[in-house]
């Protein structure tokens, strides 16, 4: 709950933040600006913070801080409530934050406008929050997905659906560590409209496990208040994508798709699987139920030369604890795209035949794209074909390096060496 009340101050301009001592006289009250939103949280956390429809208020970049002296009070002259003192967020390193979380109730006159005095010593300033009885729910991002290389992946999502938010904000976070990865605890990094970014370089190790949080927000009265916000959460390991024995393969003149009848978990999940573009070209779409799940992926510009793994987030209430639900891959492009994908599973439940080991049973083909299994070379026998190679390759520069004398059976270096 505390935690939300730091990323709302971070939202809205930033926090003043001091590690003086408090001054021996008080200083005049310089900034309290006053914050309001209705903040839709998604499911419990690895940080254990709890889901819910929450109203967050109180004061931010408040100057002196909490260090200095400074107190809060708060008062709803519509119920005649009033929380005193306004608890500070020293201990999560905002003293310049006072707020509190409750749940939102919808038309409440609890989220009235609350007057919020701000005192040190003999100084007071007194501000108003919005009213925010009528602020809309916020619907979670669709689609939230990893893909690309382990190390860089590309995150991105849709929309919440039926809505469209002003902006949006992500926090990167280092599961084992509990410690965010994006600029500092409680300042989301601001994304504008856009709908993915890659994850900065150097942050991220193959074999760890992280989780991404996006925000998607409502301004209110301006573009720097905010009115609704919702945010939720995905968790993986990075690890680098893979394959063995035998793999899809995807082939346009297009489209080409295969499907497979699955049954879905009851809660939240994600559905992971490996992935290679042979080409530049082409795009793949995954699918539950005939809706695409996860943005579409595509290489551009630049070829791919190992396996990546996609993880996407599975929500959406209509696909969960579903039996006979149709799990589909397809590839659109130029003709001659091609796509090899292997290891489809739900995380934590495998998917029949989802390594392809058993060809294409248990999957069916569609479209005038071609589906096939390809064969990938085990580790062994790729052992033994470098060996091969490199014997062939000095072998011919042996060769070509000493030309036999025409008189001699020795190569000309030996020649000149015998004579010397």
């Amino acid at each position: 709950m505390r935690y939300r009340m730091i990323l709302c101050a971070a939202l809205l301009g930033g926090v003043t933040i001091s590690i003086a001592l408090a001054p021996a006289f008080a200083a005049p009250i310089t900034s309290a600006v006053p914050f309001a939103f209705r903040d839709n949280a998604g499911p419990v956390n690895f940080l254990g913070q709890g889901s819910g429809d929450e109203f967050s208020f109180g004061v931010h970049s408040v100057s002196p801080n909490a260090n200095a002296g400074t107190t809060a009070t708060a008062a709803n002259t519509v119920m005649g409530e009033e929380i005193s003192p306004l608890p500070d967020q020293r201990s999560t390193g905002r003293p310049g934050v006072f707020g509190v979380d409750r749940s939102f109730v919808a038309g409440s006159n609890q989220h009235a406008p609350w007057e919020v005095t701000v005192t040190n010593e003999d100084d007071t300033r007194v501000v108003a929050t919005p009213d925010r009885r009528d602020a809309p729910l916020m619907g979670f991002v669709d689609s939230l997905s990893i893909s690309g290389p382990a190390t860089e992946p590309t995150i991105s999502w849709d929309p919440p659906a039926g809505a469209s938010p002003d902006f949006y904000q992500y926090e990167l976070w280092d599961v084992d560590e509990e410690k965010v990865l994006t600029g500092s605890t409680g300042v989301p990094v601001f994304l504008g409209e856009a709908t993915e970014v890659t994850a900065p370089g150097e942050t991220i190790e193959v074999g760890r496990d992280y989780a991404v949080r996006v925000f998607a927000s409502k301004s209110g009265e301006s573009p720097d208040t905010l009115e609704s916000r919702s945010s939720n959460w995905l968790e993986w390991t990075a690890q680098e994508g893979e394959a063995e024995g035998r793999v899809l393969a995807l082939e346009t003149g297009s489209p080409a798709s295969v499907t497979q009848v699955v049954d879905t978990p009851a809660d939240p999940f994600n559905l992971m699987f490996d992935y290679l573009f042979d080409t530049l070209t082409g795009e793949l779409s995954v699918s539950l139920d005939g809706e695409r799940v996860g943005r579409p992926l595509a290489l551009g510009d630049t070829s791919q030369e190992d396996y990546y793994r996609s993880v996407i987030e599975i929500e959406r209430e209509a696909l969960l604890g579903r039996n006979d639900v149709a799990l589909g891959f397809t590839l659109d492009g130029e003709p001659g795209s091609r796509v090899l994908i292997d290891n489809v599973s739900f995380a934590g439940m495998p998917i029949p035949n989802g390594d392809f080991s058993g060809g294409l049973e248990g999957w069916t083909a569609s479209g005038p794209g071609t589906v096939s299994i390809a064969s990938v070379p085990e580790p062994r026998t790729l052992f033994l074909l470098c060996v091969g190679l490199v014997a062939l390759g000095l072998q011919y520069l042996r060769r070509n390096a000493f030309p036999e004398h025409p008189g001699h059976g020795l190569s000309e270096p030996r020649e000149a060496f015998a004579r010397c």
